[in-house]
C-alpha cells in the first residue's frame, strides 16, 4: 500500500486554515450558518441549503475547546 498516491487538497482561501490546522495537528470542523450542518472538509455552499458562507466553529487538539 506504500505506492498508492493519493491526491493533494486543493487550497483556496475558503480551505487552507483547515487543511493548515491538519497539518499542525489539529483537526477542525466548520458549520453552515443557515442549517448547523458541521462541513468536513470544508465546502462552500452546504449541501442541504445551499447556503453560504460556512464559518470555522470548532478546534480540537489534545482535547476539546470551541470558537464559535
Amino acid at each position: 500500500m506504500d505506492s498508492v498516491r493519493r491526491p493533494l487538497p486543493l487550497l483556496d482561501d475558503e480551505s487552507r486554515p483547515f487543511w493548515e490546522e491538519g497539518r499542525d495537528g489539529a483537526l477542525s470542523f466548520v458549520c453552515c450558518r443557515a442549517c448547523g450542518a458541521l462541513l468536513h472538509p470544508p465546502r462552500s455552499p452546504c449541501a442541504d441549503t445551499t447556503a453560504p458562507p460556512i464559518l470555522a466553529v470548532a478546534k480540537y487538539q489534545d482535547g476539546v475547546s470551541s470558537r464559535a
